[in-house]
């Protein structure tokens, strides 16, 4: 089946989600997360018949503040969590894809185009007791870049700093 575009969204979403996750992701990543990925529920006009659809669109929005496990558990009980819990990474810094609104030479007419947007965020992992989580790396990369993290693992930007050895 391929996937249709309208105004810049397609149909082909880069997450399904089962159970409130994103199946087969690197990171859990809760539905709830949706609109951050820019998957949104769309209007639709075919043959003069409206529906709904959901479709993909490349705005990109994680932010400040947003906590991200690479396990289910990581967001029950804390006990349970940190027993499950291999990584998790918190935005400390963010600004979302955006339109950017530029002339094309050639026709004269206003167009836009992608300006990607960025995350910063500390990555954690537990310490030896597995009591509580501490950071070991802090990374700066686009929008586009950190859903790829979350998706398959890739760290592709340098460490941006390392914090000194904690003792815990």
């Amino acid at each position: 089946m391929k996937a249709s575009v309208s105004r810049g969204r397609s149909t082909e979403l880069i997450a399904t989600f089962e159970d409130g996750f994103a199946i087969g992701w690197h990171m859990a990543v809760r539905e709830c997360f949706k609109e951050e990925l820019d998957i949104k529920l769309t209007d639709r006009i075919k043959q003069n018949i409206s529906y709904t659809e959901w479709t993909q669109g490349s705005y990109f929005c994680f932010s400040e503040g947003q906590i991200l496990y690479d396990s289910k558990q990581g967001y029950s009980n804390w006990h349970d969590a940190m027993a499950n819990i291999n990584i998790a990474c918190q935005i400390v810094e963010a600004k979302p894809n955006m339109p950017e609104k530029f002339v094309n030479e050639i026709t004269g007419k206003n167009n836009f185009r992608l300006s990607e947007g960025y995350v910063k965020f500390v990555l954690f992992k537990p310490n030896a007791d597995r009591n509580k989580l501490t950071d070991v790396a802090e990374y700066h990369m686009t929008q586009n870049q950190f859903v790829r993290f979350l998706r398959f693992g890739d760290l592709e930007q340098t460490t941006s700093s390392i914090p000194e050895n904690k003792n815990g």
